[in-house]
């Protein structure tokens, strides 16, 4: 189930980068670069990953991926 909420926030952000770059005569295919912020990489890269490709076209963005886990080390 927060697989599923985590793609579901992942997909709702990306449709409001969207959006916004559509009201500045802009598109996703004009991104150069993507940060990308995860606290657990076995739960959350795979959803990640299947919704970054479906947004990124023929050509996919840069992508700088950063590892943060939560909770004592």
């Amino acid at each position: 189930m927060l697989m599923l909420i985590f793609g579901q926030y992942q997909r709702a952000a990306l449709e409001n980068i969207a959006t916004v770059l559509k009201a500045a005569g802009s598109g996703l295919e004009h991104i150069v670069k993507v940060n990308i912020y995860l606290t657990d990489l076995p739960r959350d890269f795979a959803p990640m990953n299947e919704i970054y490709i479906q947004i990124s076209s023929q050509r996919a963005p840069a992508l700088e991926l950063q590892i943060y886990p939560l909770g004592p080390t």
